[in-house]
């Protein structure tokens, strides 16, 4: 079981950074956002807000830009990752399931 559910992950980590690069650009985000966006998907609300919070802190050079990379990121992140985790995953898990 161990070899088909890495392989699965794998295909799914691919298909979603097409995707999300396509749609980014349909919808006129960066690539980079929308990829990030995107890969919520495989760790959730939590650990979505903490990975924003620790990029801000890495990038930002005062605590004005500070807040307002916050407020770019945080929102289309937690976002993400509530619609992923909750719809995204169930139906890719539904397509999935008979590989395995």
């Amino acid at each position: 079981m161990m070899l088909p559910s890495i392989g699965i992950i794998i295909i799914g980590c691919i298909g979603l950074c097409l995707f999300s690069a396509l749609a980014g650009r349909l919808l006129g985000f960066r690539w980079e956002l929308a990829m990030s966006v995107s890969l919520t998907a495989l760790y959730g609300y939590p650990g979505n807000y903490i990975l924003s919070q620790e990029s801000v802190k890495a990038v930002a050079e005062d605590e004005e830009q500070a807040k307002y990379l916050s407020s770019c990121i945080e929102p289309q992140m937690i976002i993400g990752g509530f619609t992923t985790v909750t719809i995204a995953s169930v139906f890719v898990a539904s397509i999935f399931i008979k590989f395995i």
